[in-house]
């Protein structure tokens, strides 16, 4: 997924959002259509939640200078494909899908796998080929069978294995947010708190028994 951001156009920012030819083939060939699948003619102005809501995001990711991880560009780019298939295709174009279940088992192999090694990058095309389907199929899936998305169960993954870490090691906070994967000591203290409730420090400290 390529993203220009284009200021000055009188009103707030132009955000054009490419989705390259072999995503969109991807999705259409999960939606059981042989070729790409064709799109309704729409007025510019269509009023569109869930695009509003992540051209926002990523404007604001823009602004502050940082890029989203791959996985969470993968999941975007996904979710924006399929989003588009499933509210502006053309009439006829679609097929009726029968979306492939994750069961606990395929789960577990997903979890077993994101926890192998918790710094390294994850795809979101590494974990459908772990589950045994294709990535638009995947990110269904996995959303309905488990409640999350991909990228927020990656996240709630390496947080899971910094808590042991933080309760069993001598090992620097810092050290720790690079060994399970986050880019840096303050962005793993926002995503560990937000899964946890705590910030790092206050639960090793928890958990020795220092209040």
């Amino acid at each position: 997924m390529v993203v220009d951001a284009v200021p000055e156009v009188g009103s707030g920012k132009l955000l054009l959002l490419y989705l390259g030819e072999a995503l969109l083939r991807e999705v259409a060939a999960a939606r059981g259509s042989a070729g790409p699948i064709a799109l309704m003619d729409l007025a510019w102005d269509t009023a569109d939640p869930l695009l509003e809501m992540s051209a926002q995001r990523l404007v604001e990711a823009s602004d502050s200078g940082h890029r989203p991880n791959a996985l969470l560009a993968e999941q975007v780019a996904y979710t924006l494909a399929l989003h588009l298939s499933d509210r502006y295709a053309a009439p006829g174009t679609l097929k009726s899908e029968r979306l492939p279940s994750l069961d606990e088992t395929m789960r577990a192999r997903v979890a077993e796998f994101v926890r192998a090694d918790p710094g390294a990058p994850v795809t979101l095309a590494a974990m459908a080929q772990v589950a045994g389907m294709s990535p638009s199929n995947f990110i269904r899936s996995f959303k309905r069978s488990t409640g999350l998305t991909p990228h927020r169960f990656v996240v709630e993954q390496r947080v899971l294995v910094a808590r042991r870490l933080l309760a069993t090691s001598d090992l620097p906070i810092v050290e720790i947010a690079l060994a399970v994967g986050f880019s840096s000591q303050s962005h793993f203290g926002v995503a560990f708190r937000a899964v946890t409730g705590e910030s790092p420090a206050r639960y090793r400290r928890l958990q020795r028994g220092y209040g």
